[in-house]
């Protein structure tokens, strides 16, 4: 990719983690493990390892966490590949609607190539 491009992806991620940050401080009254999720996967894609490790690392010890996609997707973005595939199936196991996405949500990119993710492709009904 060119790196313009990148940066210009990165700059995204990094005003969406804002946004989120705004989100998680308007919602931490009722403590939003979805918003904490979703934090956690800005974290990721912006960069920021250390944020996003403790981000997750607090979705663990949650009785709740939040969307179990989202969280996949953080550690997809960190490279963790058998922690993403530990979350997708449990959102599978939840049989969460998001499931549908996984075939062009570019946030699974780093999980295209694992034969894994093809094989979930298949047992979801996402190729033929």
């Amino acid at each position: 990719m060119c790196k313009c491009l990148a940066k210009d992806r990165q700059n995204r991620y990094q005003n969406a983690r804002d946004l989120l940050i705004d989100l998680k401080n308007l919602q931490q009254s009722k403590g939003s493990a979805v918003a904490s999720s979703l934090l956690a996967y800005a974290y990721a894609a912006s960069g920021n390892r250390s944020e996003a490790q403790r981000k997750l690392d607090e979705q663990k010890g949650m009785h709740e966490p939040g969307n179990p996609l989202l969280i996949a997707k953080a550690y997809a973005a960190l490279g963790d590949k058998d922690q993403a595939f530990e979350w997708i199936e449990r959102a599978y196991e939840r049989r969460a609607f998001e499931m549908f996405f996984l075939k062009v949500d570019p946030g699974f990119d780093p999980l295209r190539s694992d034969e894994r993710f093809k094989n979930l492709l298949r047992q979801i009904g996402l190729v033929p």
